[in-house]
């Protein structure tokens, strides 16, 4: 088996933060996968099989495939996180503009956080040829859903 492969810093560094901060859930995920099967799978591997070369290439195969899995994951979400942290700073002049003394905190963030939700949505599954919101329209539209203004505000 000459085949190597390698992994990227960024998986490094996330199998290092994962050790760190979540064996918990870590822990978790695997009793989970017990209860739910991988023990018979286990009891089920002949441990002398493992000599074998096609069996050797499947176990590479598999480590490969999980490594891949892991990779993407963490590529596609840094993407999503690098997009919502590019709109969230292209909506800095529009919330600059709403009045905090007529809208509390609260909702300017709960708005923000769906605004991110659905633009990233929008991002995901609109075609090059479909126009996407803007997010300063995405944003307003929210604020107003989740704006309780007093009852003895006047009405302007």
């Amino acid at each position: 088996m000459a085949e190597s492969f390698s992994l990227s810093l960024e998986l490094i560094c996330l199998m290092n933060w994962l050790l760190k901060h979540e064996k918990t859930k870590l822990r978790t995920l695997i009793e989970e996968a017990l209860k739910n099967g991988f023990s018979e799978e286990l009891s089920q591997i002949d441990l002398y099989e493992t000599d074998d070369i096609s069996n050797l290439n499947q176990l590479h195969t598999t480590i490969l495939d999980f490594l891949v899995y892991l990779e993407d994951s963490l590529l596609e979400t840094l993407e999503e996180n690098v997009y919502t942290s590019n709109s969230t700073e292209k909506l800095n002049p529009t919330l600059q503009k709403i009045n905090p003394q007529k809208v509390d905190p609260e909702t300017i963030w709960r708005s923000m956080q769906q605004t991110s939700t659905q633009l990233t949505k929008t991002n995901q599954t609109t075609t090059p040829n479909q126009t996407q919101n803007k997010p300063e329209e995405v944003l307003l539209s929210k604020l107003l859903k989740n704006w309780n203004p007093e009852t003895n505000e006047p009405v302007n």
